[in-house]
């Protein structure tokens, strides 16, 4: 996403590949090409407006005729407790590999730092056969879309691990074990990238 000044205030430009003349990939898509470049211009509301953003699909994604809600917690979804283990271990794998690929491959623009640490979201899809598929990687996590009731729990009982995981045992503080509906936080990879 590049950003382009517009009057008083800037707003995002994606360029895409310029859409066939017939496209109705998505219908109500306003394309334009910007003054030098050959692609196609989307603005930011016009992508707010055709509800290609994942959070406002998964905000409208309960209608009339379904009540179940889109972001849920694993263990609310009454699969067998192998089936679960299995989902969970996948988890694991998947975050292990996008998080190693990053330190190793991509070292210009991700930098963990040693005594820090940094908040991301992933959010996954869990299918029908109990097989976990990663959609994306958000470097500022929409926890507002799990802050209300029982899946606050997720998010308060996070913060929680993280003070008691990251920060007090970098400080070397003795720490209570996690209390119930806490659970604990699991480490998924440990690599050693060699630097000191």
């Amino acid at each position: 996403m590049a950003w382009k000044s517009s009057g008083a205030w800037n707003k995002p430009i994606i360029n895409l590949p310029k859409p066939a003349k017939d496209d109705s990939s998505f219908p109500g898509l306003k394309v334009t090409s910007p003054e030098a470049a050959g692609t196609p211009k989307i603005e930011y509301e016009e992508l707010q407006e055709n509800e290609l953003m994942t959070s406002a699909r998964q905000r409208s994604a309960t209608t009339a005729t379904t009540t179940t809600p889109t972001v849920r917690r694993l263990a609310a979804l009454g699969l067998a407790p192998a089936v679960e283990r299995r989902v969970r271990d996948k988890i694991g794998a998947l975050t292990g590999d996008v998080f190693e690929g990053a330190a190793r491959g991509m070292t210009v623009h991700f930098q963990p730092l040693p005594g820090a640490f940094e908040v991301y979201g992933l959010d996954f899809l869990v299918d029908a056969a109990g097989d976990a598929w990663l959609l994306e990687v958000n470097a500022f996590p929409d926890f507002k879309q799990s802050g209300d009731g029982r899946t606050g729990q997720v998010v308060a009982g996070f913060w929680r691990g993280v003070v008691r995981t990251a920060v007090a045992g970098f400080f070397g503080v003795e720490t209570p074990a996690a209390g119930e509906g806490e659970g604990t936080m699991e480490l998924v990879r440990e690599i050693d990238l060699g630097r000191r």
